[in-house]
């Protein structure tokens, strides 16, 4: 079940623009669906580097909301990201893990499936945790 929390991230404008659908995220674990849709597609029709970031970033924020108290929200505060492979399909899978979750740093990783389970890019994110005022 999706806290309160994990609910409005994931109905987001962003999520709702690209297509991100959460499909767990629970006690540091994640997993986001996206479709690929020809407006991701860069020149060499394989899907942009910047779509896949995001994807990355909403895979590990989910993660880490699967932790955090409902007082405490986290910022992206440095993503590292590895391309590996183009990224074709109709689907790609996000898998996100929180590493370590302090009182205000929490970092996390991601990777990027595609439709055969190759692993076409993953991130390493360090965020900022804050209490609600």
């Amino acid at each position: 079940m999706l806290t309160e929390k994990l609910k409005t991230l994931s109905s987001s404008p962003v999520w709702n623009h690209i297509g991100l659908e959460l499909q767990y995220a629970d006690s540091g674990k994640s997993k986001v669906s996206m479709p690929v849709k020809k407006e991701f597609l860069q020149i060499f029709e394989k899907v942009h580097g910047g779509i896949l970031a995001t994807l990355l970033d909403a895979t590990m924020a989910s993660a880490i909301n699967s932790v955090l108290e409902d007082h405490v929200f986290s910022v992206t505060a440095e993503m590292k990201i590895q391309y590996l492979r183009p990224a074709t399909g109709s689907i790609l899978i996000g898998k996100g893990e929180v590493i370590q979750n302090g009182k205000t740093v929490t970092i996390c990783k991601s990777e990027i499936y595609d439709e055969q389970d190759k692993m076409v890019a993953f991130a390493t994110g360090t965020f900022v945790n804050k209490e609600k005022t």
